[in-house]
């Protein structure tokens, strides 16, 4: 309750509500919350004076700094935009390319349990994060979707794209055709790992993206993953994936 009374104070006060709050005992809350209040009880309407500001309390938070040339921030459930730093600003996406390639692997209503071996073009110019897997290991496409998502693989990445049994062609086309049913009019793909920087985007239709790519369960499920533990079919060689 005590929590619960917190947050709705710091709202009406317009605070943001660290995380960190959750951590502290009873006692360090109902401290910040007889800062929200008069000597006497008052219901949450009629408080009349301003909060102390909550970095000057007992434990703080700290401001967040953002560096990054673009970026923004939007409600998830509205798309409405908080918060924007040259939003349309035209940019490399690297390994966020993941995502839509992963939107386009669900989208072929894939069998997770398929196996798949690797071949020589799925490690070849993979720079960056990868698996260590060998040409005719086997795996199954599960295994390679959460090593695509939970830990960036490129080569789990094509050999993913493979999978579908499209050419890479085809693959990279419906990359294309899904970003402009979605009107992202600056984004464009060349490849599916995001090792090539012709992959581009911006912040905003990125997040445009993201909120399509969200309404699938699997993609959630992977990106809420610290880590991945998965055997290879036929070695039987254990990988961790973080």
């Amino acid at each position: 309750m005590l929590t619960f009374l917190l947050i709705t104070l710091l709202h009406i006060h317009n605070i943001d509500y660290p995380a960190i709050l959750h951590e502290q005992s009873p006692e360090d809350k109902q401290y910040v919350i007889s800062q929200l209040f008069d000597s006497n009880y008052q219901p949450p309407y009629r408080i009349n004076r301003s909060l102390p500001p909550l970095l000057k309390s007992p434990f703080g938070h700290p401001r967040i700094n953002i560096t990054a040339q673009s970026a923004v921030v939007i409600d998830a459930a509205s798309g409405q935009i908080l918060w924007q730093r040259n939003p349309d600003l035209v940019l490399p996406m690297a390994s966020l390319t993941k995502l839509m390639t992963a939107i386009i692997f669900l989208e072929t209503n894939p069998d997770f349990s398929k196996e798949v071996t690797i071949e020589e073009n799925d490690n070849s110019d993979v720079e960056g994060s990868r698996l260590y897997v060998q040409p005719g290991e086997k795996m199954t496409v599960g295994d390679l979707f959460y090593a695509s998502l939970v830990g960036s693989a490129n080569n789990a990445t094509k050999a993913l794209a493979r999978s579908t049994e499209l050419t890479e062609e085809e693959f990279i086309q419906r990359m294309n055709d899904r970003a402009k049913m979605l009107g992202l009019e600056n984004t464009v793909f060349r490849e599916v790992t995001g090792l090539d920087p012709e992959n581009k985007s911006t912040a905003l239709e990125y997040s445009r993206l993201a909120q399509y790519a969200f309404r699938h369960a699997r993609i959630q499920e992977a990106l809420n993953k610290d880590e991945y533990f998965f055997e290879t079919i036929d070695k039987k060689i254990s990988h961790r994936i973080r």
